[in-house]
């Protein structure tokens, strides 16, 4: 066996027992295997001819993906980004609601809620795009027993649950979802689950948490104005007691033109419509 094979073989060993397989972190698994293939140098330099030979890919300096047993590069993008992006993080919007098949729509960008800053991951078409927020903002995981859970917990998925990531994909239109796509994913999360506007609530009342907190009444606005548009007046009740005091009008669409009509009962400013494209 050369060694190119041998280092293959032994990174595929370490990043099996590290739990993530078909993925390699050369600066800490490079160590483990230097000692029986010759050193560090020797590994390096396999490593480095069986990224040029396309045996492996280098997604970063320090991320390589590893073929399986038939020669296939076949890592999901999320387990990826698992391993570079840093905890707790909470990946949501569009790319949420996918995973939890609440869309139709197949979104190559990933927005990722992270605690500091990271450097934006792209790996066969699809992007992993940071958001720094304050660490009190990062709750709502999908499969967490508590919207209020602070941390991903085993068997707990990275994914925002449905409500958190509407709230999101309503209140940022920079993580990529029109609110067509919104309305679509709205109604589809209802039919699926009829308890789903009080969980949606709740996930509203959480916006008044951390740092958050100047843009609640916003999204308590907007988010109750989009119910009251898909759902009815009966259906948007709970969420006027979020409006709040302040008679300045908040935008429907965030950063969008200040051209619209005025619905004085949310304080909105509506400068974009709420049309539901697939969804019944």
């Amino acid at each position: 066996m050369n060694i190119e094979d041998r280092v293959l073989r032994d990174l595929h060993r370490v990043a099996i027992n590290e739990g993530r397989p078909g993925i390699a972190v050369p600066s800490s698994d490079l160590t483990e295997i230097a000692a029986a293939v010759g050193g560090r140098d020797a590994a390096t330099q396999a490593l480095k001819r069986l990224a040029q030979s396309r045996r492996v890919i280098r997604v970063r300096r320090d991320l390589v993906v590893l073929p399986d047993a038939a020669g296939l590069l076949g890592v999901e993008f999320a387990r990826l980004l698992d391993v570079v992006a840093p905890r707790p993080y909470l990946i949501t919007a569009g790319a949420a609601l996918q995973h939890a098949g609440l869309t139709d729509q197949h979104y190559f960008t990933f927005p990722v809620l992270v605690s500091q800053e990271t450097s934006e991951l792209r790996f066969r078409g699809s992007t992993a795009r940071f958001f720094v927020v304050d660490s009190s903002n990062l709750w709502g995981w999908h499969g967490a027993t508590s919207l209020k859970a602070r941390r991903v917990k085993h068997g707990v998925s990275p994914f925002a649950s449905p409500e958190r990531a509407i709230i999101d994909a309503i209140n940022h239109p920079r993580y990529g979802m029109s609110l067509t796509q919104v309305s679509d994913a709205l109604l589809r999360a209802v039919e699926h689950d009829r308890s789903f506007l009080r969980k949606l609530h709740g996930a509203v009342s959480l916006y008044s948490a951390g740092s958050l907190a100047h843009g609640a009444r916003a999204a308590a606005r907007r988010t109750g104005y989009m119910v009251e548009q898909l759902f009815g007046a009966k259906a948007a009740r709970p969420y006027r007691a979020l409006v709040g005091e302040n008679r300045a009008l908040a935008l429907l669409r965030p950063g969008a033109s200040r051209r619209g009509a005025v619905s004085h009962e949310w304080r909105l400013l509506v400068n974009a419509r709420v049309e539901p494209e697939h969804a019944e």
